[in-house]
């Protein structure tokens, strides 16, 4: 046979109009030519047959009877054929680069009607085999392997990328697995470091970066098959130190943008493990740092830097599921560079992924300061209207419900959802099927509605929503345990505003030494605590084993029952109701607690800072878990004395008004005061230990006394009883209550934080 016939038949099909019928005669005519004459090198006569089908139109194409005609199982043969050649001899020629790129186009168009006959035509062990060795060889040698011999292999990568997306019974064959590993290995290539050192001089990427920063992380990143995890852990830990090497680039252009979306991409999907893994904390860390970095110092001028700021943007959000690294962004104010890059781009989808960010990393003192409370509930409540009314929004419900879950632990949030009419639409997605689905079930609208329960106004509505309330029991008996347990937790605290606040009386024997309070998301550390704290012989609470009947319920009974509760602070522990209503409930009846912080960097403040103020806090993270743990056996012992001593008869005369030596009340006595307000005498007549029996004089007594003088304006004319109300309600919302005390004392001396927190520490 010569090339003479296959040329002749070429061209006779390319005079024709061309049915399916016709494209099948001429495969079939041509297969018949080249199986007659096997003996021969069919690698002469394959380039006209190749350019033949290039020039196909979809149409002309799409038909299995094509698709699956053994003809293409002799131009794969072909194709093997060239790699092995080429292998040893790097140069590519034109033909490979041809069949690749046919059967690239082939499977981009059709594969989803033809799978298994990509399947055939593809998994096929000598193809793999040939074109991983060809890979290995052509990273060896990078500066020495042709354009050609580059866009082989961007047309099987991407050829084999399009086969496997989402389709993980592919992904799971060994032959996969092979190319996958193949392709790891090319991260480690000391030319990939160059490269990426070399990256953004050019204004557009070479083929060569296209492959490397582009075809390469993307078919990596397509992986779902049972290999995955170890796969992208030995991509993370060659690509992590080498990007934070190169990082920050100094030239912004589109392959710099490109080339950190996609490493990124690598580095982030699937990364729970390996972000909550001490051994990798500080390159991601590093990682953060470097990505504000170049963001603190990008111009926001032209269209290259805002597409810069939208990719470190979005790729800064994915360290919010990770409260470890907050206090990072905390201290790096990354707060007021999220807050200026709104008010200097119009972008609103880096707005609402910054607003993600900011719902996770504000403070109370940023929400005052820095944050329009207004503005943020303004825009969360405005995209679930658009959800709930059926306009288009890129952001799915459940990832809006949980940055709103963040923001809700601040009463200024609190606030602003009841404020702007946001209960009816969290009630709404927590009631209504379509919106449960899309927000993938009622956990989320109910935990934020649960922690608007803290909340008075919000707390009046939903315990007068009958409507609501019904809804509510369904959810209470159904099998959604996430849901149930917020459902729980509302009927809960609606039922405990109707009883009055209870000191815990100090029974003789106590069923737990010590309860241990703490945030599911915190699970690995706390768990350490209670077997190292077991294990020294401590009677120990912890929901993991001692759960009974109604969550709350048990919650409860661990409290009442415990010497200690051992408080572990974290911003997951902060944001959660659930840790709010037990702290609130520990607190609130005067038991000890022991505040821990479980995780690094972390500050408490709003709510939690003030019931732990006063308290040394044991900083785990700072200390190490060994360090840490001798302390907090120190602070229980030190406990322990103090609660042996206070049982010990006094030597201190308590004055009541039955004792006939101090029945004058006029007794007096001068103190200094570091708060003096003027017209105030600074006297102070003997009070009674019962706040209930004081009058006004006492109330002002107990305040000069305890040099609390800046409340003096807020108390006058109200008697014990009076302030101990003041005092509930500063412990059911002291943020607000804070706020509202402020607002009643006199501008020459405002009431500061220390004082009020002085105030609820000495009245308790």
């Amino acid at each position: 046979m010569s090339s003479h016939i296959i040329d002749q038949l070429c061209d006779e099909f390319q005079k024709k109009t061309v049915t399916i019928d016709q494209v099948k005669t001429f495969c079939d005519d041509i297969y018949l030519q080249l199986n007659q004459n096997k003996d021969q090198n069919n690698i002469n006569f394959i380039t006209p047959v190749v350019n033949i089908f290039q020039s196909l139109k979809k149409e002309q194409i799409n038909d299995s009877r094509i698709l699956d005609h053994s003809l293409f199982i002799i131009l794969r043969d072909v194709l093997i054929s060239l790699l092995d050649i080429h292998r040893n001899k790097l140069p590519m020629d034109k033909l490979a680069k041809n069949i690749s790129s046919l059967f690239n186009t082939m499977i981009f168009k059709f594969v989803n009607n033809n799978v298994e006959i990509f399947k055939r035509l593809l998994l096929h062990k000598p193809l793999i085999d040939q074109f991983s060795e060809y890979i290995n060889k052509c990273v060896d040698n990078l500066l020495d392997i042709s354009d050609e011999s580059v866009e082989v292999l961007n047309n099987l990568l991407s050829a084999y990328e399009n086969l496997i997306r989402k389709r993980t019974d592919i992904q799971d064959n060994p032959l996969m697995t092979i190319l996958f590993e193949t392709v790891v290995k090319c991260f480690s290539s000391h030319y990939y470091e160059k490269m990426l050192n070399d990256i953004g001089k050019q204004t557009e990427m070479n083929i060569r970066e296209e492959l490397f920063f582009e075809r390469c992380p993307y078919f990596i990143y397509q992986c779902r098959s049972q290999h995955r995890r170890y796969l992208l852990n030995d991509c993370r830990k060659i690509l992590l130190p080498l990007f934070n090497k190169q990082l920050p680039f100094n030239q912004v252009n589109k392959p710099v943008i490109a080339t950190i979306g996609s490493i990124c991409a690598l580095i982030f999907v699937r990364a729970y493990v390996m972000m909550n893994n001490n051994t990798f904390y500080d390159q991601y860390e590093k990682l953060l740092t470097h990505l504000l970095q170049m963001l603190h110092n990008t111009n926001q001028n032209d269209s290259t830097n805002i597409q810069l700021i939208k990719e470190l943007v979005e790729q800064l959000a994915n360290f919010i599921s990770f409260e470890q690294y907050f206090g990072k962004m905390r201290e790096l104010k990354a707060s007021s560079l999220f807050l200026s890059i709104i008010d200097n781009t119009q972008d609103e989808y880096t707005h609402f992924q910054i607003y993600r960010i900011l719902a996770a990393i504000l403070t109370e003192k940023d929400i005052k300061t820095l944050a329009l409370p207004d503005k943020i509930v303004r825009i969360f409540l405005g995209k679930i209207n658009d959800i709930i009314n059926n306009i288009h929004s890129e952001e799915p419900l459940d990832n809006i419900l949980i940055a709103l879950k963040s923001l809700v632990q601040h009463d200024q949030i609190k606030a602003e959802i009841v404020k702007q009419q946001g209960l009816p639409l969290l009630i709404r997605c927590a009631t209504e099927p379509e919106l449960i689905k899309q927000a993938e079930g009622t956990q989320l609208s109910l935990e934020i509605l649960l922690a608007l329960t803290f909340n008075t106004e919000a707390f009046n509505y939903i315990k007068n929503n009958s409507l609501f309330l019904e809804e509510l029991k369904k959810v209470r008996m159904s099998t959604d345990d996430d849901g149930k347990r917020f459902a729980e937790g509302i009927f809960w605290k609606l039922e405990e505003e109707k009883k009055p606040i209870q000191v815990i009386p100090s029974p003789s024997h106590d069923q737990y030494d010590i309860m241990i309070s703490y945030c599911h998301r915190n699970k690995d550390l706390c768990h350490d605590i209670y077997d190292r704290l077991v294990n020294d012989g401590f009677r120990v609470w912890l929901d993991r084993e001692n759960m009974f009947g109604s969550p709350m319920d048990a919650m409860a009974h661990a409290i009442e029952n415990s010497q200690y509760v051992l408080v572990c602070m974290s911003d997951a522990y902060k944001q959660s109701p659930c840790c709010q209503l037990e702290a609130n409930y520990a607190f609130q009846r005067k038991c000890p607690m022991i505040p821990l912080v479980v995780t690094p960097r972390y500050r408490p403040d709003g709510w939690l800072g003030i019931i732990t103020s006063g308290k040394i806090y044991i900083d785990i993270p700072k200390l190490t878990m060994d360090t840490a743990y001798v302390n907090l056996k120190n602070e229980i012992d030190a406990y322990r004395k103090q609660k042996k001593q206070t049982k010990e008869p006094s030597s201190q005369k308590i004055i009541s008004t039955h004792d006939s030596a101090s029945s004058e009340l006029t007794t007096s006595k001068i103190l200094p005061t570091t708060e003096p307000i003027s017209n105030v005498q600074q006297t102070v007549i003997e009070y009674s230990n019962c706040i209930d029996e004081w009058n006004n004089d006492h109330v002002r007594s107990f305040l000069i006394e305890k040099q609390l003088t800046g409340l003096l304006p807020v108390v006058t004319g109200i008697n014990g009883r009076v302030l101990h109300m003041m005092y509930s309600m500063c412990i059911k919302s002291p943020e607000s209550m804070f706020d509202r005390l402020k607002a009643d004392t006199t501008t020459e001396h405002p009431l500061n934080m220390s004082t009020y927190l002085r105030f609820l520490h000495e009245i308790k």
